[in-house]
């Protein structure tokens, strides 16, 4: 756990270990360092210091800053780190105060990072360094260590551990207002969670001069992506992301610094009386072309699924409830239910069914947006139509087919509807679900949302979700445009992006079009699964990427040997047709 007060003057780091109880103010971690005697020669120095059980007297005047924390550093054992530059006399006067007040009152500004480990809890203060502005700091604990400040002492323990998702507390995060930024080499706007920022360092920097480097801004870690090993910071309130991007960036250890973006979802709602499924096998059905399908009914011939090969929806979530969802839902085998424990290792408790990795700033009424959890129950509607397009059951005599019928769905909610009634997704906690889609398994990951700005951490997530064997499937937006959407133009290879059609084997009207498109699939006017046990006819490459992440998992099931890769070559192969813009 930390906390950091942003400072203007003078730069204090406080590292703080835990030893044995807790008490109220700074504690030291044996008696030895308590009950401090007044030093009667200090009586005609040009300060009066006294520490006793904790707690600090000082009169000062005019006195030299350096020799008071030289004497407090004679008294405590505690090391003081100061910046050649710092040459300051102060005037004041305090009687038994707090160690961390007394030091805001030497200073005249101070911040603190404390640490707490699990299942200890006194806190023991080792360390201060004091320096003339927080660019001082960062400067001097990511170079080589020079002739003007001590060598750091490394802590006794990790200054950053990984934050794991835990089940529902009563924790709730303040509604807000998303923010626009424009990015200044692009001109692209993009909306972005007002408060966060995401970094992740170069190789080689320790963790100490890491957490050095986030406290310099007054950040706190909001979530370690351990997998990817990207940082995500929640900002002080004076701290614009603007600001925040612009100072991690000229750091020379940093490898990617980036706003936590708003990624809206791919869909145009449409009729919800149409209750045909011409994408699977047209007829001519509402005035659609005869066979302009994706010839589902010829495959399901050959292939209908096999249980072991799943989908993982990376969306809203699922209503894994639903009547022709529920049979085909992706089950933990490694985890027991309701005994809060994770039984797999995973790091998440009880991920029977999936994981919620949502910890939005801002919900529409009764949407679950406050703290991740093991519930990836969709209250949008979107994830549950995407589900259904890829896996519905079949042959049930219920609702519709999925293109799937035996595949198992893996719900992983990263997405949410938000007041206006919309849906949008946070890029950390997209990235999350893809890593935990990877390494629960999931052979198929669907994507069915977008944004002209491309993320690296999103990026380096579907890579590491690639290396691990997952073909992605993205859908390329609904602009009509031929504009590169992310992460459908993504260059990694194992990416398909998928525009749409309608009917009568065109390019949809709203579908984004352009040589970046691998492949176009049905995806205006898709009858599908929604949320409570309904039935919902939408539009947009969201309900076309789907339909492909479906056959691709056909593709699995058949040749259970092929790689991600040779799934896309496959896929794209078998292409009827084309046609121009």
């Amino acid at each position: 756990m930390y906390r950091y007060v942003s400072v203007s003057k003078l730069l204090f780091v406080i590292t703080i270990h835990i030893v044995l109880f807790t008490i109220s103010g700074v504690c030291y971690g044996d008696r030895s360092q308590e009950g401090f005697a007044i030093d009667e020669g200090l009586k005609e120095k040009s300060f009066y210091l006294s520490i006793s059980d904790g707690l600090v007297s000082l009169d000062a005047q005019k006195a030299n800053l350096r020799e008071i924390l030289a004497e407090i550093s004679n008294k405590t054992k505690i090391v003081f780190e100061i910046g050649a530059d710092i040459e300051e006399n102060i005037s004041t006067s305090f009687h038994e105060i707090t160690f961390d007040e007394a030091l805001k009152k030497i200073t005249g500004n101070w911040a603190m990072v404390f640490l707490k480990e699990k299942g200890q809890h006194v806190e023991h203060l080792s360390r201060v360094v004091i320096l003339a502005d927080s660019q001082d700091l960062v400067d001097t604990q990511i170079k080589s260590k020079t002739d003007n400040y001590n060598s750091f002492k490394s802590p006794s323990a990790n200054l950053i551990k990984p934050v794991a998702p835990t089940a529902k507390t009563s924790f709730q995060k303040k509604p807000s207002v998303s923010l626009t930024i424009t990015n200044e080499k692009t001109g692209l706007k993009s909306s972005v969670v007002p408060n966060e920022l995401i970094i992740r360092f170069k190789k080689g920097l320790s963790k100490e001069d890491s957490q050095s480097l986030i406290a310099a801004t007054g950040a706190t870690v909001k979530t370690y992506i351990k997998a990817l090993n990207y940082y995500v910071l929640s900002l002080p309130p004076d701290l614009s992301v603007n600001d925040a991007l612009r100072w991690y960036q000229r750091q020379n250890v940093i490898d990617q610094a980036e706003p936590n973006y708003l990624i809206p979802l791919k869909t145009v709602p449409n009729d919800p009386d149409f209750s045909r499924q011409w994408a699977l096998h047209n007829t001519g059905q509402a005035g659609g072309t005869d066979d302009a399908d994706i010839d589902a009914a010829e495959s399901w011939d050959i292939e209908q699924g096999n249980r072991d090969v799943i989908i993982a929806i990376i969306d809203t979530g699922v209503d894994y409830t639903h009547e022709d969802l529920a049979a085909n839902i992706w089950q933990n085998q490694g985890e027991i239910s309701g005994n809060e424990i994770d039984d797999d290792g995973n790091g998440y408790i009880d991920d029977i069914i999936g994981w919620d990795f949502v910890d939005g700033f801002g919900g529409a009424e009764g949407e679950d947006f406050v703290m991740p959890d093991n519930d990836p129950m969709d209250r949008h509607g979107h994830g549950t139509s995407v589900a259904g397009i890829a896996g519905a059951v079949a042959n049930n005599d219920i609702g519709i087919a999925g293109v799937a019928w035996n595949c198992k769905i893996m719900p992983v909610r990263a997405g949410y509807k938000t007041s206006s009634g919309g849906g949008v997704l946070e890029s950390d906690d997209t990235a999350q679900a893809i890593v935990y889609a990877a390494e629960s398994g999931a052979k198929v990951i669907n994507l069915s949302w977008g944004d002209y700005q491309k993320s690296n951490l999103i990026e380096d997530a579907i890579t590491y979700a690639t290396n691990k064997g997952a073909l992605v499937c993205a859908a390329t937006g609904n602009k009509n445009s031929n504009s590169l959407i992310y992460p459908a133009a993504s260059e990694n290879s194992a990416v398909m992006a998928i525009g749409s059609t309608d009917n009568q084997d065109n390019k949809a009207s709203f579908s984004n079009y352009g040589d970046w498109v691998h492949v176009s699939a049905p995806g205006a006017n898709i009858y599908s699964t929604c949320i409570n046990n309904s039935y919902y006819q939408m539009s947009g490459t969201s309900m076309s990427a789907p339909h492909v992440a479906g056959v691709a998992a056909l593709l699995f099931s058949y040749f259970p040997d092929i790689s991600p890769i040779e799934a896309k070559t496959k896929i794209m192969r078998s292409v009827l047709m084309s046609w121009q813009i």
